[in-house]
């Protein structure tokens, strides 16, 4: 049975490409889960524009990325510790230690629909 993709499948093909599979495996797996279509003419019409709106949202957010990446090109973030005679750190610095732990030099917001934590003055 051919079908075509509506998602990547692992070991299968990508999105939008027409490949021959099983019946059963059509049958029980793909179009159950809405990861395939049969092929028909309508069916390669309602893919593509699918593939359109998904291109579109895909740039959509490489740019978005894109930005912020740019922001945090020349962000510089100080987390003071205590270290030994030799400079060596005590323990080890890690994704927990939050802003409230060491004083802010400077707050720089990041953005709006960002979830990372933002030093507070208080």
């Amino acid at each position: 049975m051919e079908v075509i993709l509506r998602e990547h499948v692992d070991n299968l093909g990508r999105r939008g490409e027409v490949v021959k599979v099983a019946d059963g495996y059509a049958r029980n797996f793909l179009l159950p889960r809405k990861l395939a279509l049969l092929v028909t003419e309508g069916n390669r019409k309602h893919v593509e524009r699918e593939r359109a709106k998904f291109d579109a949202k895909e740039a959509e957010d490489r740019d978005a990325a894109q930005r912020v990446a740019d922001r945090l090109a020349g962000l510089e973030i100080v987390i003071a510790r205590r270290v030994g005679e030799t400079e060596a750190l005590y323990g080890s610095v890690t994704t927990a230690i939050s802003p409230k732990h060491s004083p802010p030099r400077a707050t720089r917001s990041i953005g709006a629909s960002s979830n990372w934590p933002t030093p507070s003055s208080g």
